[in-house]
């Protein structure tokens, strides 16, 4: 996931906001390409990547329910502090510059943007398993710095977005319904062109990218065709589209090899997302199972029942499957919010896949 994210994101990072002419001539995916105002090789990560990287590592060590704001804010100047690295915006960078403790983030950062910042390093919080405890904690990190409806709301998107695939709730068609379902109208149209600074913009963007393309590397040349603040948007839609099956994972060995492998690189992320994968295990395909002989083959069982409030599938007991149409989850207690999984209208279908 990570190492899917960092990859999307240090080739994104040399087409922002570049002359569309020089993503016309360059975004072939054969190698990476350095931003004319940065210094230092193409390959590196920027921004988007090391604060995901601060809440992936803030969730391997701390329960998201116990975070405070002091948590979050140490974590995101501690990955700054120990690995200083371009991307952030100037005066967001000379402010981190001057932090030396999680105190000095909450006391000087004003948290009323409505820009990608809390979007951008949402998607690991799509990994936890319970859909309302991403909502909250999607909402609560971004709240540091976008403490905005539009802010929070793209963040709350962004980490959705992974958590559908991840979790396998579903095809990638219906993915626009499953975050109208929980409140967030994105995607109801296909973003097209340049992607300002708006977080919302991303969101619809990355989405957009994922629905069109059906490979891993195509999303990423999408995400960078928009033009403008691309790395964000690919950011945003790396680690949703590797979890997602009906895209192939393809990404050119090149960009995987060049990657940049230093203290806090390939390896140390690739580290990272083997001890996420162990935390949140992630559940089998729908209708896979292994036979006697060990081949799989799939599985003839009692019907299928999923949570509209964690957003789980919740398995019964043959002979205790409930009674009536819906009933209570017993894995958040939700009340009536589980029901048979049925078959999508497909008028519905198609109006989200058109």
């Amino acid at each position: 996931m990570l190492v899917e994210m960092a990859v999307f994101d240090a080739y994104g990072a040399g087409f922002e906001y570049v002359d569309p002419k020089i993503i016309e001539a360059h975004n072939h995916l054969r190698s990476y390409l350095r931003h004319p105002k940065w210094k230092g090789p193409p390959g590196r990560y920027t921004d988007d990547t090391q604060m995901a990287l601060a809440l992936a590592e803030l969730l391997l060590r701390k329960p998201p329910a116990t975070w405070t704001h002091y948590d979050v804010a140490r974590a995101f100047v501690g990955v700054f502090k120990r690995d200083p690295r371009p991307g952030y915006s100037g005066m967001f960078y000379k402010l981190l510059q001057q932090m030396t403790s999680g105190w000095d983030f909450l006391k000087m950062v004003r948290p009323f943007s409505d820009k990608s910042g809390g979007a951008m390093r949402a998607p690991v919080i799509g990994l936890l398993p319970n859909v309302s405890e991403v909502v909250q904690v999607a909402r609560f990190q971004a709240s540091l710095t976008h403490c905005t409806q539009l802010g929070m709301d793209a963040a709350v998107a962004s980490a959705l977005m992974t958590h559908y695939f991840y979790y396998r709730l579903g095809p990638k068609h219906e993915l626009p319904l499953f975050l109208a379902e929980h409140g967030l109208c994105f995607g109801i149209h296909r973003w097209q062109g340049h992607v300002s600074s708006q977080g919302h913009e991303h969101v619809l963007a990355a989405m957009t990218a994922i629905l069109d393309n059906d490979t891993l590397e195509d999303v990423l040349k999408a995400c960078v065709d928009f033009t403008g603040d691309v790395d964000t948007i690919a950011a945003i839609a790396g680690p949703a589209a590797s979890f997602c099956d009906e895209i192939e994972q393809t990404l050119p060995a090149v960009l995987l090899d060049n990657l940049e492998d230093g203290k806090f690189g390939r390896d140390y992320l690739d580290g990272i997302d083997d001890k996420l994968m162990s935390k949140f295990p992630r559940p089998g395909k729908a209708g896979e199972g292994v036979s006697e002989d060990g081949d799989e083959e799939a599985e003839d069982g009692p019907p299928h029942y999923h949570c509209t409030d964690c957003g789980q599938p919740v398995v019964f007991e043959v002979g205790d499957e409930p009674a009536t149409e819906f009933s209570n989850c017993p894995l958040c207690g939700g009340i009536d919010s589980v029901s048979v999984v049925v078959e999508p209208d497909p008028l519905i279908s198609e109006l989200f896949s058109s």
